[in-house]
Parts: structure tokens; C-alpha cells; sequence
């Protein structure tokens, strides 16, 4: 891992379904204790109003929010339910317009080639979401997490990079859970000057 990242994104799923606040408050403590810059997002097994509660302090009281690092800006969206809700959106709609260097979120916008995921956990209504992006053009990157495995994606205008998981990867050849192995992952993203770079590390076992 970087010895000093400027900012570490945990891109959801911190818990697994009924998730009690102290696992939260763990998950910020050991956080804080590193002394890194962190936001946190949701995902499908993470509970909303308990996220807030714990992380309020650090990212405000909305689950979704913007970031402005030095001359790059980020978005953090948030898709615990499977999907943008009305009101989400029409910020997201605003947002995307003034500049947007990246976009986090936990579900992917596009179909990955990975049954199980695209077959009955594939974010709901993303045509709409890509069509917002792509009538703003310009070049627009996207990082997510949940289908726990790697993948870059290429729609029009817009990269979509998967991230592994911490924990399981799965396989992209069953309809059914199948693990592929269990090598947790990461990404590195770096912006420069003159480019952009990223890629995944796995930590060996």
C-alpha cells in the first residue's frame, strides 16, 4: 500500500446486512489512528443512517457529497438501495456540470461479464445515469467496488474501474456464488500533471 496516500476511499459494504454501529465506529477509529484522510460510501449491506451517525463528522450529514482536493473535485455517490433515489439525482445532474476529475460509488453503472452480479445485483436504472454523464462530454472516471473482482469498462465517454474485494473474489463464469479466490485487492489511482494512472494490487497471503 502507499506509505502516505492523500485520500483512501472505502467504497462500501463495511458491514454485511443488520450492520451494528460499533462495527462503524471500529472501522473510524482504526481509521483515524493512521492518520490518512479517508471518505467512506455504502453499499448494499451497509446501513445508511448508522453510516451518517458515525461518520458525520468527518463527511457531513448527506450520504452523498463532493471534495475538492488542491484543483481536482470528487464526487461520492451513494447506492446502498441499488440505485440513485430523485433527490439524489438531481443533485448528481448539478454536480456534474461544474467539473468532475472522478466519481465513487459502490455499484458499477454497466454490466461487468460477471453473471451472478450482472444476473441479480447490477445497479438499477443506469441508463439514465449514464446519459446524464454523457451529454456534459468530456472524459469521466468512475471507481467502484461490489462485484468483487477487477474490471475496467469503457462506455462512450466514460471508464468504469472495478475494484476488488478486501475479502473474496468472485468467479465471472457461474450464475451461482462461486469464489474465484481470496486474494483482497485494492486500487491505486494517481493524477498528475500530465496524466492519470491506475491500477490493482492484490496482498498476498
Amino acid at each position: 500500500m502507499l506509505e502516505q496516500p492523500e485520500l483512501l476511499v472505502l467504497s462500501g459494504d463495511l458491514g454485511h446486512n443488520e450492520v451494528q454501529v460499533d462495527v462503524y465506529q471500529w472501522i473510524k477509529s482504526e481509521m483515524d489512528s493512521r492518520g490518512v484522510p479517508y471518505r467512506v460510501i455504502g453499499g448494499n449491506h451497509d446501513d445508511v443512517d448508522k453510516l451518517i451517525q458515525v461518520y458525520a463528522e468527518i463527511q457531513g450529514e448527506s450520504p452523498y457529497f463532493s471534495l475538492q482536493i488542491e484543483e481536482y473535485k470528487f464526487l461520492f455517490l451513494n447506492t446502498i438501495d441499488g440505485k440513485l433515489d430523485e433527490i439524489q439525482f438531481k443533485w448528481f445532474k448539478s454536480e456534474i456540470k461544474t467539473g468532475i476529475d472522478a466519481i465513487f460509488m459502490h455499484h458499477p453503472p454497466l454490466l461487468a461479464g460477471v453473471p451472478h452480479m450482472d444476473g441479480r445485483y447490477a445497479m438499477q436504472e443506469r441508463q439514465p445515469f449514464l446519459e446524464v454523464i454523457q451529454a456534459v462530454g468530456g472524459r469521466h472516471r468512475i471507481f467502484t467496488g461490489h462485484y468483487h473482482t477487477e474490471r475496467t469498462l469503457e462506455y462512450g465517454n466514460i471508464s468504469v474501474y472495478i475494484t476488488p474485494s478486501t475479502i473474496v473474489q468472485i468467479s465471472d463464469k457461474s450464475e451461482v456464488f462461486t469464489a474465484d479466490h481470496y486474494k483482497p485487492g485494492y486500487r491505486v489511482i494517481e493524477f498528475h500533471e500530465d496524466g492519470f494512472r491506475t491500477w490493482v494490487r492484490y496482498i498476498w497471503n
